[in-house]
């Protein structure tokens, strides 16, 4: 029996050494480095961290700000260099690559665009911006990077990464305060809701420091589901010039334990301001294939009626004739109409533009004006 397991013994170890032996020989050791040590070789980093010369640490950024860092590089390859190819790892990072007498580029460089070239010992200077607004989760550790592919030999593909957190303590809901359509003089009001971004957060919000753009903004604190939180209550100011409004709310905070003061919290406000009464569309197509279309009048004040007069029109041009459909009408007035500007057959020619002049019994609007174009074909 001891004979035996002694020769088991020996029969497994020639088995073992026999092995190795065909794997040395299928997979032999690599002789040169698996990645570029971004240093000595190809496409290198000037003035780099030593133990990690690819690398930059923004560490903790507020939200809303938008750090930048640069690392400089150089060819040390004895051939010009061709880059193919720059790749941000995600959308929140704006990479900008450039050097003298080449293209600038900003974001992707991609196959069909300008060559980016590096003669032998040439510089390129490779910002990373990071927008923080871009990032999705807070108060966590993300690693970011931009990856170069090139002809290089040495550096074929290069990378340079970059981690920060990105803090912040509050959050509303919704992100943006928008107000939609706002009818002139009249106003609209629209809600928020401010929460800690962390549970735990001892954070308060002190109340508005200030409030940019044409609005009015109130904040109350209040509690859901247990957890502090504060409502947002936006006004668009009367009286507003016609077209997009913008602006923000700026938030006064307290520091994190609840006490002194913190970074203050914005959040922005949208709107479009109209007129108390509309056409939509605001112009129209026809040809003599598509003969009629419809314009729907609309009262965007809640409550108000109107009534139309009648329809004509303007310019030279074949004739029309313009139909009215009041929906739910009381009294000859309503909240909308439905007008189908139809163009009739005596002198129906294309190529010319006359405009529908709709008549109402507003005082402060007594009419829209529709242009209407008449294709040739």
């Amino acid at each position: 029996m001891r004979s035996l397991s002694l020769f088991a013994l020996l029969a497994l170890a020639l088995l073992s050494s026999a092995c190795h032996e065909e794997t040395s020989k299928a997979a032999p050791a690599p002789s040169g480095p698996l990645l570029p040590n971004y240093i000595d070789h190809g496409l290198v980093i000037l003035d780099p961290n030593p133990q990690r010369p690819n690398y930059w640490d923004f560490d903790l950024v507020p939200y809303g700000e938008q750090p930048k860092h640069v690392f400089k590089l150089k060819n040390l390859d004895d051939a010009t260099v061709t880059l193919h190819n720059m790749q941000p790892s995600c959308g929140c990072v704006v990479p900008t690559l450039t050097s003298p007498g080449q293209p600038l580029v900003r974001g992707l460089l991609a196959d069909d665009a300008p060559p980016f070239r590096l003669a032998p010992g040439a510089e390129a200077a490779l910002e990373i911006a990071i927008d923080t607004t871009q990032v999705e989760r807070m108060n966590l550790d993300k690693l970011v990077y931009v990856r170069i592919v090139s002809d290089s030999p040495s550096t074929p593909f290069f990378t340079v990464e970059a981690h920060l957190k990105v803090t912040r303590e509050f959050l509303c809901s919704p992100g943006l305060i928008d107000l939609g359509e706002v009818p002139q003089s009249y106003g609209k009001r629209a809600s928020g809701t401010v929460m800690t971004d962390l549970p735990t957060s001892q954070a308060t919000i002190l109340g508005v420091a200030r409030v940019e753009g044409p609005f009015k903004v109130t904040v109350d604190a209040t509690e859901i589901a247990g957890r502090r939180a504060w409502t947002l209550v936006v006004d668009a100011q009367e009286d507003v010039p016609l077209g997009i409004a913008r602006g923000k709310v700026v938030l006064a905070t307290s520091g994190a334990d609840g006490t002194g003061s913190g970074p203050p919290f914005e959040v922005a406000l949208n709107a479009q301001v109209l007129p108390r009464i509309v056409a939509r569309p605001a112009q129209v197509r026809l040809s003599l294939v598509k003969d009629s279309v419809s314009v729907a009048v609309e009262c965007l004040v809640p409550g108000e009626k109107v009534a139309i007069k009648q329809v004509r029109f303007e310019g030279a041009g074949a004739d029309f004739v313009g139909e009215l459909y009041p929906e739910n009408p009381e009294e000859g007035r309503a909240v909308k109409w439905k007008v189908v500007l139809r163009l009739t057959a005596k002198g129906a020619t294309g190529g010319f533009t006359r405009t529908a002049v709709i008549e109402l019994d507003d005082p402060k609007i007594p009419e829209l004006r529709v242009p209407v174009t008449v294709d040739a074909h």
